[in-house]
């Protein structure tokens, strides 16, 4: 979920979330997801390395949160019947961003 953020050099900033793993969780996170995942953290690293290298663009921040396998199953807990899948992953980042940056900026 976008929003925007005046930065102290004018214009508008639009911040979003983007869902990052670490190598240690990667595996954990596919169990406990009910879609399908690229198999493994090294593809998918690579594949999500390069899907930021071409999605960036001047007022676009493109923030990694890491996600940590427990604090996503509360969150898809209280938000999803405790389903997982990519919808709720994005959404777990996205109130990270909300979090740090707020929503009234």
């Amino acid at each position: 979920m976008p929003f925007d953020l005046t930065p102290p050099f004018g214009g508008k900033l639009r911040a979003f979330g983007v869902a990052w793993f670490r190598p240690e969780d990667y595996q954990r996170i596919r169990k406990i997801s009910h879609d399908e995942m690229i198999p493994t953290f090294e593809l998918w690293e690579a594949k999500m390395t390069k899907f930021l290298a071409d999605k960036q663009t001047p007022g676009v921040i493109l923030e990694k949160v890491i996600v940590d396998p427990d604090e996503l199953i509360a969150f898809a807990k209280r938000f999803n019947g405790g389903k997982i899948d990519a919808k709720v992953r994005s959404a777990f980042a996205a109130a990270q961003v909300i979090k740090k940056y707020g929503t009234d900026h």
